[in-house]
Protein backbone atom coordinates (compact mmCIF):
# COMPACT_ATOMS: atom_id res chain seq x y z
CA UNK A 1 0.00 0.00 0.00
CA UNK A 2 1.40 3.51 -0.87
CA UNK A 3 1.72 5.95 1.75
CA UNK A 4 -0.99 8.42 2.11
CA UNK A 5 0.69 12.22 1.52
CA UNK A 6 -0.84 15.18 4.04
CA UNK A 7 -1.84 18.23 2.29
CA UNK A 8 1.00 20.94 1.55
CA UNK A 9 1.81 22.62 5.15
CA UNK A 10 1.25 26.19 3.52
CA UNK A 11 -1.35 26.38 0.61
CA UNK A 12 -3.33 23.28 1.53
CA UNK A 13 -3.13 21.55 -1.86
CA UNK A 14 -3.69 18.01 -1.76
CA UNK A 15 -3.94 17.36 -5.31
CA UNK A 16 -1.12 18.51 -6.70
CA UNK A 17 1.77 17.25 -4.71
CA UNK A 18 4.87 15.94 -6.79
CA UNK A 19 7.00 12.61 -5.55
CA UNK A 20 10.51 14.43 -7.68
CA UNK A 21 13.61 12.07 -8.34
CA UNK A 22 16.89 12.95 -8.23
CA UNK A 23 20.03 10.94 -9.09
CA UNK A 24 21.99 11.27 -6.12
CA UNK A 25 24.39 8.73 -6.15
CA UNK A 26 24.29 4.95 -7.67
CA UNK A 27 23.61 3.44 -3.98
CA UNK A 28 21.61 6.84 -2.46
CA UNK A 29 19.15 7.77 -5.19
CA UNK A 30 17.02 10.61 -3.63
CA UNK A 31 13.42 11.91 -3.36
CA UNK A 32 11.90 14.95 -2.35
CA UNK A 33 7.31 16.00 -2.47
CA UNK A 34 6.98 19.49 -3.83
CA UNK A 35 3.93 21.29 -4.23
CA UNK A 36 3.03 22.13 -7.58
CA UNK A 37 0.25 25.00 -6.70
CA UNK A 38 3.30 27.16 -4.11
CA UNK A 39 6.38 25.53 -4.93
CA UNK A 40 6.99 24.45 -1.47
CA UNK A 41 8.88 21.04 -1.49
CA UNK A 42 10.93 18.92 1.50
CA UNK A 43 14.56 17.92 1.49
CA UNK A 44 16.12 15.26 -0.59
CA UNK A 45 15.66 12.02 1.15
CA UNK A 46 16.24 8.69 0.73
CA UNK A 47 13.01 6.72 -0.87
CA UNK A 48 12.30 5.24 2.45
CA UNK A 49 12.02 8.66 4.41
CA UNK A 50 10.49 11.10 1.81
CA UNK A 51 6.98 10.95 2.88
CA UNK A 52 7.39 10.70 6.07
CA UNK A 53 9.65 13.60 5.91
CA UNK A 54 6.89 15.60 3.88
CA UNK A 55 4.03 14.47 6.73
CA UNK A 56 6.12 15.76 9.35
CA UNK A 57 4.39 18.78 11.16
CA UNK A 58 5.30 21.16 14.20
CA UNK A 59 3.04 20.11 17.59
CA UNK A 60 -0.44 21.60 17.71
CA UNK A 61 -0.15 24.62 19.72
CA UNK A 62 -1.50 23.90 22.85
CA UNK A 63 -3.08 26.94 25.49
CA UNK A 64 -0.56 27.93 28.40
CA UNK A 65 -2.79 27.90 31.76
CA UNK A 66 -1.34 30.87 33.80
Amino acid sequence: MKPELKPCPFCGENENLIVQHCEGTINHPAYRVCCDNCGTSNGYTDKANHVENWNRRAPDRTEVKP
